[in-house]
C-alpha cells in the first residue's frame, strides 16, 4: 500500500492519501494514511481518519466527496477509488483542499493506480492459496493415525479459512458425528464441542451438514442470520447457546472418495466482519479434496491394522491351543504317534517312543520294534514314509 499511495501523490494534487485494505484468508484488516510533505494537518491523524470515515466504503465505483475538516475550517475534496480483488476489497482516498479537486485527469490516475494494486494483490492471493493448499496437504500426509489425521484437518484450516473448522464423519445410518475441532478462540471451541454432543444435527433435517452429506455438493452461506439459526435450534437453550458462537457466515464441503461422501467440512467466521465468497469456497473445496485422499489412506491403514492385530490374535490362540493339545498326548499311558499325509512322524509321546523306538526328530530308530498303523482322521491308512 506504501507505494501506491507514493505513486499517486506524484500524479494528483492530495495534500494526503489513504488506503485501507480488508484482506481474505484471515489476515487483519490494514489502513494507512501518508500526507504530502508540508501538508500535514493541524489535528491528528486519527481525526483525520474518523473524518473520512463516512467515505471509505466497498462501492464497486468511484465517488467524490465534499467534508467539511473542522480542524482546518475548511472544505476538504475526497476522492474515493475501491480496491476490488478475489473475496477481499479496499480502496484508496486522496484528500485535497483544493476547490477544483479531483480533475478528470488526476481520477483517472487514481482508477489506474487502484486496478494496478488489485492486480498486484490478485496475484498475491492466488500464491497465498497455493501455499497454503501444498501446506495443508503435507500436514495431512504426515500421518496415517486416522483419529489424529481428522483433528489436523480442522487445525491446518484456520485461521486462513475462517475462525472455526469442524470435520463431521458419516455414519452408515445417514448421521454424522464430530471428529475434529478447531477453533481460533478456546472458549468457543468448548461451547461448540457441547452444542454438537448435547445437540447433534438430526438426519433428515434440511441442515447444511445433512445437505451435503446426500447431495455431495457444497453450501456457502454468506450471511448467516438469527432466523436461520432459529431453524435449526432444537430450544430456546441451544438457541442462546448458538447466538453466544456468533456465527456470520459458513461454508460447508464434501469430504468425498469414488464417489462416496465420507464426511462434511464446517468453516465459520465468528470473531471477524470477513465474510466467505466463491474464492474462498473453491479453496475450501481443494482442501476437502486433499483430505479425502488423507483420510481415505489413514482409514485404510486402520481397517489393515486391525486385520493385522486379529490375524496375530488368531494366530497366539492357535499357538495356544496347539501347546495344550501337545501337553495332554504327552500324558496319555499309551503311545500316541501324529504323522502328515505323507506318512512323516510329526509328534510321539514318551510311551510311542519308548514302544517304537522313535527319536525325537520322528525317524525310528534301526532297533525299533514294530512300526506303528497310521491312520488318517479320514480312516484311511497313511502310507510309511520313508525312515
Amino acid at each position: 500500500m506504501h507505494g501506491l499511495t507514493e505513486a499517486l501523490f506524484s500524479t494528483v494534487r492530495a495534500d494526503a492519501m489513504f488506503a485501507w485494505l480488508e484482506p481474505p484468508w484471515g489476515e487483519p484488516p490494514v489502513q494507512e494514511i501518508r500526507f504530502r510533505p508540508g501538508s500535514e494537518p493541524n489535528g491528528s491523524a486519527d481525526a483525520l481518519s474518523q473524518l473520512l470515515a463516512p467515505a471509505l466504503t466497498s462501492g464497486e465505483s468511484a465517488a467524490i466527496h465534499t467534508l467539511h475538516d473542522p480542524a482546518d475550517n475548511r472544505a476538504l475534496r475526497v476522492a474515493t477509488v475501491p480496491i476490488g480483488y478475489e473475496d477481499g476489497w479496499g480502496g484508496v482516498a486522496a484528500c485535497s483542499y483544493h476547490p477544483d479537486f479531483p480533475s478528470e485527469f488526476e481520477l483517472l490516475h487514481l482508477k489506474t493506480g487502484a486496478n494496478q494494486a488489485a492486480i498486484a494483490l490478485r496475484f498475491n492471493s492466488v500464491q497465498r492459496q497455493l501455499e497454503f493448499l501444498h501446506a495443508a496437504g503435507s500436514q495431512l500426509a504426515a500421518s496415517l493415525d486416522y483419529e489424529a489425521t481428522l483433528q489436523r484437518l480442522a487445525e491446518v484450516a484456520i485461521p486462513f479459512l475462517g475462525d472455526q473448522c469442524t470435520v463431521h464423519v458419516a455414519r452408515d445410518d445417514g448421521s454424522t458425528y464430530q471428529a475434529g475441532l478447531a477453533h481460533v478462540n478456546l472458549a468457543k471451541a468448548v461451547l461448540t464441542r457441547r452444542i454438537r454432543e448435547r445437540y447433534p444435527v438430526r438426519p433428515g433435517t434440511p441442515h447444511p451438514i445433512t445437505r451435503v452429506r446426500l447431495t455431495g455438493q457444497s453450501q456457502l452461506l454468506a450471511e448467516v442470520s438469527r432466523s436461520l439459526l432459529r431453524d435449526f435450534a432444537y430450544n430456546d437453550e441451544h438457541m442462546r447457546q448458538l447466538d453466544a458462537l456468533s456465527p456470520r457466515s459458513a461454508m460447508f464441503v464434501p469430504v468425498s472418495q469414488a464417489g462416496k461422501t465420507l464426511g462434511v467440512l464446517e468453516f465459520v467466521i465468528t470473531e471477524s466482519h470477513r465474510r466467505f465468497g466463491p474464492t474462498d469456497l473453491r479453496v475450501a473445496e481443494a482442501l476437502g479434496r486433499r483430505a479425502a485422499l488423507a483420510v481415505s489412506s489413514a482409514k485404510l491403514y486402520r481397517e489393515a491394522q486391525d486385520i493385522l492385530g486379529r490375524e496375530q490374535a488368531l494366530r497366539a490362540k492357535a499357538e495356544q491351543l496347539a501347546a495344550e493339545h501337545v501337553a495332554i498326548l504327552a500324558h496319555i499311558a499309551d503311545g500316541v504317534v501324529l504323522a502328515d499325509a505323507g506318512g512323516r512322524i510329526t509328534f510321539a509321546n514318551q510311551a510311542a517312543r519308548s514302544r517304537f523306538g522313535i527319536t525325537s526328530d520322528g525317524a525310528q530308530a534301526a532297533k525299533g520294534g514294530e512300526m506303528p498303523h497310521l491312520v488318517s482322521a479320514l480312516g484311511t491308512e497313511c502310507p510309511p514314509a520313508e525312515r
